[in-house]
């Protein structure tokens, strides 16, 4: 089985809580734990969710402690609920993304895929890198999900990681995915016991109007249509600098 809360142990300390260890981490430059928020309250985050779908902060199965984000797509299919969150560029542009998710096994038959982005906006050239990696859903048999992860290889075109098959449980399960952006270049890809060097796949550049210098962490979950999937998200954390 994988994918429980206690196989990340230990951990190691930053100045600010304390963050899984199991794969190299650089410096901290964004968390969250959802643990400040309010019931509709989202502090930095945007829901920019289609209609039916939404971003929220509850207290319904969290990783610990006792708040975590709830995403829900809507019941029509092909629509999608988006967390996305804003920060500064980085210096180095080496950055990692993690977090916790958990699809509950109520809705695990809903689920037609999730999405886990980087995208780094230059505003001097009007050009955007996105680095964006998705779990698509295959089967459904009792409280599990068989699927595998793609990368988007083109603007909108998904292909296959190679070794990316991969089960999940409804439970809480780790993920990390590094991007070396200077090199317009993943790095690896972490789910579980699921690790993978993707250092041979090329991030996708695309362009952009009237954004700032800034990064974009995303967070996207598609319903199949027929009633509203929902994904649980905790300890959102990304780091500068990765090795």
């Amino acid at each position: 089985m994988t994918g429980l809360n206690n196989a990340f142990l230990p951990y190691a300390k930053d100045n600010l809580r304390l963050i899984t260890s199991r794969h190299p981490t650089g410096k901290v430059i964004f968390q969250d734990d959802f643990e400040s928020y309010t019931a509709g309250t989202l502090r930095g985050w945007s829901d920019s969710s289609q209609s039916g779908g939404s971003v929220s902060p509850q207290s319904t199965f969290p990783f610990d402690k006792i708040k975590h984000l709830t995403i829900t797509a809507p019941a029509v299919a092909d629509n999608y609920a988006l967390a996305q969150k804003f920060m500064g560029l980085s210096l180095s542009r080496k950055l990692g993304f993690e977090l916790h998710f958990c699809p509950p096994s109520t809705v695990l038959s809903y689920i037609r895929d999730f999405w886990f982005d980087i995208v780094l906006y230059e505003q001097a050239t009007t050009n955007a890198y996105r680095a964006r990696l998705k779990y698509l859903v295959s089967a459904v048999a009792g409280s599990s999900l068989t699927g595998k992860w793609q990368w988007e290889s083109g603007d909108g075109v998904w292909s296959d990681i190679l070794g990316g098959s991969q089960k999940l449980r409804a439970n809480y399960h780790h993920f990390k995915m590094v991007v070396n952006f200077n090199k317009q270049k993943y790095a690896s890809l972490l789910c579980d016991d699921l690790s993978l060097n993707i250092s041979d796949l090329s991030i996708l550049s695309v362009t952009h109007s009237n954004e700032p210098s800034l990064i974009a962490v995303d967070i996207m979950l598609y319903s199949v249509g027929l009633n509203s999937a929902v994904l649980y998200v905790d300890d959102v954390v990304v780091t500068d600098n990765e090795p």
